[in-house]
């Protein structure tokens, strides 16, 4: 039986101590300014969404209970905070990480839920009056009997949810792990043998974990016996890891994300830290992915090659936030390489992109983010449209896009409402808005925000809502103010910075081009004889694409190229990150292929050098606000048993297209004389040789990674 109470409250303050340094402190990981992922935050916004479900599940299941004696409340309600808790585990969410509109974590937001759902119970004692569960005559379905216990199944749930959070890294805050009805599980004893409690269990494991992550940060080090005190510390947040070493570090980081200690815990991504520079690693397959820089750092990776050692310098961009510049120092000895076509670090990846194409674009984007529209949208420009080669407002939406767009502001509107009767009536506007938008043909946002402002009016809520704003209309009448007369795209300060910085910059002119889902095809292969880029063969194209990639059951398909492989668990990587997926799989694929063939679908950036193998041909894609992407055709993403369509796809060997939103145009580029891009700082602070990383100097840290396979 559970002690009292009283018994535990008194015994649980000499405990808290032993485990406080486990599970209380704060998260390393948290405190980094490298940013959250595009994915990692809108997994954390959904999982916020789906507990906000759990939550409106059980309070009506509550209700009914207190007239239903059979329905066993508790053990429901922890049954569903449980259910989501496992699934965004193996999503890969960061449990130390909040959303910016909430103040609790994930971690402490799934204890409150729990202790939500205990403190909303009746206790039944001597002194407790409940006529609602009086007349049960089945008493085993009782959460509660007349010594205040909670049922063993109730316990055991939420002793698996407690240790399958923390256990992974998860910080929970002290009032919440020894809140006084949820510590009854988190004190409970482990087995019958009353021989270790939870919360002992928890400290035991936690201290074999750390092991394991210290041993793991050790074996990554060189000259192991000069450097056993140089880890620092380590943490884990689910899939990621996080290792700080001291500044005269050499470590070797394939030894680190290779190792079985790493995929025995699940670990996918590493989080590096030697003296004050800090980057971001992923695992994909094999390789190894730089994702990301914290401000501060400056390093470079030295890539051992057949003509010697090659440094590629790594910086944040001191205007552009959003990328990473790439820079080699030794220009001669990268000619050589380039003359003999030797491929530079051959399993690590910057940004997503292989070191050579890295080099050649001279930045990455930072974060790794797949800064891509969503594949259902498309959207056309007309001509009325331009001024002075840009566009001066967003393009008309398709119904399919509008739908996206109105599920989107929906979302955001009714999940930071915390106003329960605020809540039901927009839950009543959006039903509106989305019958409007189903049964009517020539549907806008303004007509949306009229209906959302004339049906808040009627339900009380006059003055409430900027509706206007919230469906982004206010935003593109500003933009248009401002852009008006101006021959530069005045999108942001930060561009009208670069561009000042530069005395004078390629040229480049967005021309019409058509937009029915397939206007990637329509900017590269098409031409403006009807005044608007378009090509008739877009549909074939498309279905070329397809039948190209239905020559393989699933992504270990022996005939399938390894460079074509690797490309597709980049996008699959992007589109489905750090989550427990089987790219391998056959269903997964050939999902894949049906969207590929469906019109509505976009083309994502990182699927366009797939493209442009089939066609053989050389595309430039320019952007707002970052430096454009040039992607040369690859023949190893080709089985040579395969005959490309040289008639369908024309003889064209370059092009260059502008991607703005949801929309790919044709680009007319005039280069002219630019002024050389200043450099961060005279000499790199940290340095990399992939996969090891050393002092360079006194004072200085670097990072080297030893490439085994230049």
């Amino acid at each position: 039986m559970t002690e009292p109470l009283d018994s535990f409250l008194h015994r649980r303050e000499s405990e808290s101590n032993n485990i406080d340094h486990c599970i209380v402190q704060d998260s390393a990981l948290a405190k980094l300014d490298l940013q959250l992922t595009e994915s990692a935050r809108k997994l954390i916004d959904e999982f916020y969404e789906g507990m906000e479900g759990v939550r409106e599940e059980n309070k009506q299941e509550y209700k009914k209970s207190l007239y239903d004696s059979s329905i066993n409340y508790t053990k429901s309600a922890l049954k569903r905070i449980e259910c989501i808790t496992d699934e965004y585990l193996k999503k890969g969410i960061r449990l130390n990480s909040r959303d910016d509109d909430r103040d609790e974590t994930v971690t402490n937001l799934i204890f409150k839920e729990i202790v939500g759902v205990l403190d909303s119970v009746i206790y039944i004692n001597s002194s407790t009056v409940a006529p609602e569960r009086s007349n049960s005559s089945n008493n085993e379905s009782q959460e509660y009997d007349d010594t205040d216990e909670i049922s063993s199944n109730s316990l055991d749930i939420v002793k698996n949810i407690a240790s399958n959070l923390l256990l992974k890294g998860g910080k929970v805050r002290h009032d919440l792990f020894y809140h006084g009805r949820i510590g009854y599980a988190t004190t409970a004893f482990m087995d019958n043998n009353n021989s270790l409690q939870f919360n002992e269990y928890i400290v035991a494991q936690c201290k074999e974990i750390k092991d394991k992550l210290e041993n793991l940060a050790y074996e990554g080090t060189v000259n192991k016996s000069r450097q056993a005190k140089n880890v620092l510390r380590v943490d884990r947040d689910n899939e990621y890891f996080y290792i700080e070493y001291s500044q005269d570090s050499i470590v070797e980081v394939v030894k680190i994300l290779n190792n079985e200690k790493a995929k025995d815990l699940n670990l996918r991504a590493g989080i590096l830290k030697i003296g004050e520079s800090t980057v971001r690693v992923e695992s994909i397959g094999e390789k190894r992915n730089y994702t990301d820089l914290t401000d501060n750092s400056d390093i470079a990776l030295t890539f051992h090659t057949s003509e010697g050692e090659l440094e590629v310098r790594l910086y944040p961009d001191m205007r552009n936030k959003g990328l990473i510049r790439v820079e080699v120092n030794n220009q001669d000895l990268l000619k050589q390489l380039k003359g003999c076509k030797e491929e530079i670090g051959k399993n690590c990846l910057l940004g997503g992109l292989s070191v050579n194409e890295a080099i050649e674009q001279g930045f990455f984007d930072r974060s790794g983010k797949l800064r891509q529209p969503s594949e259902t949208m498309s959207s056309s420009v007309n001509s009325s449209q331009q001024s002075h080669g840009y566009e001066l407002k967003a393009a008309q939406p398709t119904k399919q896009q509008l739908l996206q767009d109105l599920c989107n502001v929906e979302s955001n509107v009714t999940k930071k409402e915390k106003d329960f009767d605020t809540k039901t009536h927009l839950i009543d506007i959006f039903k509106i808005l989305h019958k409007l938008l189903r049964d009517k043909e020539n549907v806008s946002k303004i007509d949306l925000a009229n209906v959302a402002e004339k049906e808040s009016k009627r339900l009380g809520l006059e003055g409430r809502y900027n509706w206007n704003g919230i469906f982004g209309l206010e935003k593109a009448v500003s933009q248009n103010i401002e852009q008006e007369g101006s021959s530069l795209p005045l999108s942001s300060d930060l561009y009208r910075q670069d561009k000042l910085a530069s005395s004078v910059s390629n040229k480049v002119e967005k021309c019409t081009t058509k937009g029915d889902g397939n206007c990637f095809f329509h900017a590269v292969f098409g031409d403006s004889s009807s005044g608007v880029y378009k090509t008739d063969r877009a549909k074939e194209m498309r279905q070329e694409w397809n039948k190209f990639l239905s020559q393989f059951e699933s992504l270990d398909d022996p005939k399938m190229p390894k460079a074509l492989r690797e490309r597709l668990s980049l996008v699959f990587h992007n589109v489905f990150p750090m989550q427990e997926l089987d790219f391998c799989t056959s269903n997964l694929y050939k999902e894949y292929l049906s969207k590929v063939n469906e019109q509505s679908y976009f083309i994502y950036v990182k699927e366009v050098p797939i493209l442009a193998s089939l066609a053989n041909i050389e595309v430039e894609i320019h952007y707002t606000q970052k430096l454009p992407d040039k992607i040369k055709p690859n023949p190893g993403m080709i089985n040579a048993d395969y005959k490309t369509n040289q008639e369908l796809w024309g003889s064209k060997v370059q092009e260059a297209i502008y991607l703005e939103g949801n929309h790919y145009s044709r680009a007319e580029v005039t280069a002219q004389p630019q002024k050389d891009f200043p450099s961060y700082s005279e000499s790199p602070r940290c340095g990399i040789t992939e996969p090891m990383v050393e002092s360079c100097q006194q004072g200085y840290s670097r990072f080297k990674s030893v490439c085994c396979n230049p």
